[in-house]
């Protein structure tokens, strides 16, 4: 689907391996080229399942410098997730 005559943008499909519960994404190359700027990314853990949810542990992060990503230690404020925006 992505990569045929009528190609899409990116596509959204169950995720297998958690019997459907939450859905992957697939994002064609183009639009990502095209739309999508990296900016941070957050190294992080999922540790311990209770219930429905997983404890995450966070650390470091990293930001694109020039053409390599550079790692860095979390301060305490970036590491809760519920507060990340884009």
């Amino acid at each position: 689907m992505l990569h045929g005559l009528t190609w899409k943008d990116f596509i959204v499909y169950p995720s297998y391996s958690n019997e459907g519960y939450s859905c992957n994404m697939a994002i064609h190359p183009n639009t990502v080229d095209k739309y999508l700027e990296f900016k941070k990314v957050i190294r992080f853990k999922l540790q311990n399942k209770v219930g429905n949810y997983w404890t995450i542990s966070t650390g470091q992060y990293g930001e694109v410098k020039n053409t390599n990503i550079e790692w860095k230690t979390a301060a305490p404020g970036e590491l809760d997730f519920s507060k990340l925006r884009a």
